[in-house]
């Protein structure tokens, strides 16, 4: 297995990211911030009505709190790519409040929505219904942020109020052996971190003063992994009517084996080693094998590195949309079967997010640049389109057309920010990893990081012209002369393959169009995995120089998928195009002309400067612009990544949906059941 270099160690100068790292630090964390602040009556008000010992008028729905939490730890992560004492200021004034709440109750519990709404439903107790009121969530969010920040500032204040927390889910849950999972996963990556905090800095349990065992967490973690799908067999939430469900709830007490199904909506259909396929609301999937990938990392149990691939190949390889969005069907922002990928799809930018961080820790886990491949997707296209330019406007849904296409100022379920905010954060991190002997670099983002290599400390910096071109310096400079193995990853898209499986195929794609360098000399090597070795007794100042070959790619569909059928797509690089009506007025009626060949047209000054290519139609020339850009000029536009090749294949671009915020059994129970 290896290991991410640690963001303090890692520093980004890179034409295309830098800018906008700098811009979701000064102005994306900030205004969403504010927002939360003022959101309903102030949603981080919520803390200070806890500590008062008031009840009723929560803020917003049962997971805000987690949301602040994830706002907090992508802001801690921001600090280490630069400095910022007024967001720490600003942190450390949320955490004076978090902690004045949870100073209240006394034993560690916090959860402002079951404090103020429905005190006597802690977990789902006395008839509560805990996959509303997010407890667990919650709670783990909290414990994420408070590594992060402690990572960040080495202030344990939070740490504290999470550590304490942590301790009372743990006796409440697995010492009674109780049949309570995560309803929205993100926990179980959550307590692997503390878990490992504690492992590596055991001298933090000192300055603590607490009960601190960190293979409790660890033994939680592998408790909610493993007891999914243990619960008393009915009713389902699923399949069952909202008045059996409620009353069901209302008379029965969590216990052994005692809880309502969830269903695939929350992975609770099947134990979790045994699921097949990835099923239900696309982010607590993708956040469920996250976890369970974390969880890998530790124990090594064989049954969770299948479950794992065998998810994952069908997620990328069968219900994946070309963008890296997962999650086609609105209602219950789920997956749909395979193949079901149509181009009006929900494509949650969360969901997009949760997909990266399963692809991440799967490529630092079983060293495939496959799973590299992926991160870069869907972080160059559904991720990026998440938020505007400036910065404060965004997409909760990124289908693949549409009409009337507008980004929102603030959302009734504002969970894409903090998402959107914890990724680009920890960005840095991705971009090589590392064990004993060998140095990877996973994506090519201008940057600088050390790292300790058989002992020796190495600097490696990389000046890189991705995504728009294929040329990339790198220079290697050891403390001392040091042989190690440098692993270069060599895209799909440069070896011909647009797909692990073949979902999506090139049709006028180069295999292993790439020249590599060192010292000046064109070297030869064998592929890996995906991975170009260089084994070399690195010296201070070694160049390595790559050249990859970005040619515009016509991407095809696998013929299940049928929406895509006679139409394609077109990439360069990792970048995904699309044709927007500002552009392309008739866009409801282009056809492409048989044979006609893209290329690359001008730059648009209002658009980032990115390429822009061109295609004949029908009508004449298409112009495309990266998908990431839409809706960022006019608002009320059509686009369309799918392109007809075929009258026959022509539809019209459908109005785009507004999406579902919650489901009508959480409607209905909370309006007319609580209290």
């Amino acid at each position: 297995m290896l290991n991410n270099i640690p963001l303090k160690q890692v520093k980004v100068k890179d034409g295309f990211w830098s800018p906008k790292l700098d811009l979701y630090q000064d102005i994306t964390l900030i205004d969403a911030f504010e927002k939360f602040e003022n959101d309903r009556g102030g949603a981080i008000n919520n803390f200070d009505r806890v500590a008062s010992g008031r009840t009723g008028n929560h803020a917003g729905p049962p997971w805000y709190d987690g949301l602040i939490y994830e706002m907090m730890r992508g802001a801690a992560d921001f600090l280490h790519h630069k400095k910022d004492p007024d967001l720490e200021n600003r942190l450390d004034g949320y955490i004076d409040r978090i902690a004045d709440a949870a100073q209240f109750s006394g034993d560690g519990y916090l959860n402002t929505w079951t404090q103020l709404m429905e005190p006597d439903h802690r977990f789902g107790f006395n008839g509560g219904f805990l996959r509303w009121q997010h407890d667990v969530y919650n709670i783990g969010a909290m414990v994420e942020a408070a590594v992060h920040y402690w990572d960040a500032t080495k202030k344990t204040k939070l740490l504290g109020v999470a550590v304490n927390a942590a301790n009372y889910t743990y006796d409440t849950i697995f010492s009674e052996k109780l049949a309570i999972v995560p309803s929205h996963s993100g926990p179980e990556e959550a307590f692997v971190k503390l878990y490992k905090l504690f492992k590596e800095h055991p001298g933090l349990k000192k300055d603590l003063q607490l009960d601190i065992d960190e293979y409790k967490y660890f033994q939680l973690v592998e408790y909610w992994i493993e007891n999914r799908s243990n619960h008393a067999n009915g009713p389902d939430w699923e399949n069952d009517d909202d008045e059996k469900c409620i009353e069901w709830i209302r008379n029965k007490e969590y216990g052994h084996n005692n809880r309502p199904s969830w269903g695939s909506y929350a992975q609770d259909h099947e134990p979790t080693v045994e699921q097949e396929t990835i099923e239900g609301h696309a982010v607590r999937a993708t956040l469920l094998f996250t976890g369970v990938v974390k969880a890998y990392r530790e124990n090594n149990n064989p049954k969770y590195e299948k479950a794992v691939k065998r998810i994952w190949d069908n997620l990328v390889m069968k219900r994946m949309h070309i963008s890296g969005g997962v999650g086609a069907i609105h209602q219950d922002e789920k997956f749909g079967e395979d193949y079901y990928l149509p181009n009006n799809a929900y494509l949650e930018t969360c969901s997009a997010i949760g997909a990266c961080f399963f692809h991440q820790l799967m490529s630092i886990t079983f060293k495939d640049s496959k799973y590299a491949d992926e991160v870069e997707r869907v972080l160059y296209n559904n991720i990026l389109n998440g938020v505007a330019l400036n910065g404060k406007k965004y997409f909760y849904e990124n289908p693949l057309e549409g009409k009337c296409v507008n980004r929102w100022d603030w959302h009734l379920c504002p969970c894409c920010p903090p998402m959107f905010c914890k990724i680009l954060s920890e960005l840095p991190s991705y971009i090589y990893s590392y064990d004993d002997y060998n140095l990877f670099v996973n994506q090519y983002i201008g940057s600088s990081a050390d790292i300790l290599l058989s002992n020796n400390w190495v600097k490696i910096s990389q000046v890189s012209e991705m995504p728009w071109e294929g040329n990339v310096s790198i220079t290697v400079t050891p403390v001392s002369q040091t042989r190690f193995n440098l692993k270069l990853r060599v895209p799909g898209y440069v070896r011909g393959i647009e797909n692990p499986g073949d979902l999506y195929a090139s049709k006028n794609n180069r295999s292993n169009d790439f020249d590599i360098f060192l010292n000046g000399k064109k070297i030869n090597g064998e592929l890996v995995d995906g991975y170009f070795n260089i084994n070399h007794f690195w010296t201070p100042g070694d160049k390595v120089k790559i050249r990859f070959s970005l040619p515009i790619r016509t991407i095809q569909s696998h013929s299940s998928v049928k929406e895509n059928k006679e139409k394609v797509s077109f990439m360069r690089g990792p970048i995904l195009y699309c044709f927007e009506s500002i552009d392309n007025p008739q866009l409801d009626h282009e056809i492409l002309t048989p044979g006609s060949e893209p290329t690359l047209s001008s730059k648009i000054d209002e658009l980032d400067m990115a390429p822009t290519i061109s295609v004949e139609s029908n009508t004449g020339y298409l112009r495309g612009i990266p998908f990431y850009l839409q809706n960022n000029r006019n608002d009320d536009q059509s686009i369309r990544v799918w392109m007809p090749t075929t009258e026959d294949a022509n539809n019209e671009i459908p109005t785009r949906e507004r999406p579902r915020e919650i489901s009508n059994s959480e409607e209905n129970f909370t309006a007319n059941n609580l209290n």
